[in-house]
């Protein structure tokens, strides 16, 4: 894996080089002024040339990623791998799974980290995908935290923000649970059809956000660029795993 990462970050320099015709220093030097100079005085980082930029980037990095995305659905299908028998790794805690659907491919890749969920439909004849994170149900038989007094309590809230606060009738939900998308039948653009039980949001303002790669293109791809990233090298890794002999 370092040595294919190495390979990458060769060839990424080389292309840098090319771009501008000098070495990588000069190289890195002289596009970090053009984006300063496009800045102007301003002493703010804000750029919306580079997050234009960064989008396109992005966009053309998701475009390439959607054979793999397909490629991963069917074989979680054809390995009969769905939520409650899901497809595991051979090496790692890690597992995924598909979730029958009549209009959209949807599947979950879980670790102990993070779950992520991928949602593909098309629409206006182009493949229209949504990459959300959704955390675990809070299972006081399994995650007994144990809190006893206020300063276990204040330790306790960042271990209580690994799971999801769609408990009760909580209408905004920062922290979705794999329920909350199931409830709104993965449909993240209409509003007005779940406004009564929850509020969801397809423009990246929910807590879950990851991407969306619609039309025009990827939504706010430079603020999230880490999570797409991790998120593209995931699904490589899956594609693989896929392909493993079961044992």
């Amino acid at each position: 894996m370092t040595k294919e990462k190495d390979q990458i970050n060769e060839a990424q320099q080389r292309a840098l080089e090319l771009l501008v015709g000098m070495g990588p220093k000069d190289a890195r030097r002289v596009i970090a002024d053009v984006f300063l100079q496009l800045n102007g005085p301003r002493v703010d980082l804000s750029c919306s040339l580079l997050e234009r930029a960064v989008g396109e980037y992005v966009t053309e990095a998701v475009d390439m990623m959607r054979p793999v995305l397909e490629q991963v659905y069917t074989k979680l299908v054809q390995k009969g791998a769905i939520e409650k028998k899901p497809f595991e790794y051979s090496y790692t805690d890690k597992s995924a799974f598909y979730i029958p659907h009549e209009e959209k491919r949807v599947f979950c890749f879980k670790c102990p980290e993070d779950n992520f969920l991928f949602i593909t439909k098309t629409r206006l004849g182009k493949e229209e995908l949504h990459v959300r994170r959704y955390w675990d149900k809070f299972n006081p038989k399994v995650d007994d935290l144990k809190i006893s007094n206020v300063k276990e309590a204040i330790r306790g809230v960042s271990e209580l923000k690994q799971f999801s606060d769609n408990i009760g009738s909580n209408s905004y939900v920062d922290r979705p649970d794999l329920k909350w998308f199931k409830d709104i039948n993965f449909d993240l653009d209409n509003r007005e059809k779940n406004r009564v039980k929850y509020t969801n949001y397809g423009d990246a303002r929910d807590k879950g956000y990851v991407l969306s790669s619609w039309i025009n293109g990827v939504d706010r791809a430079l603020i999230h660029l880490e999570d797409i990233s991790y998120v593209i090298s995931n699904v490589n890794n899956l594609n693989l795993e896929l392909d493993e002999p079961s044992e």
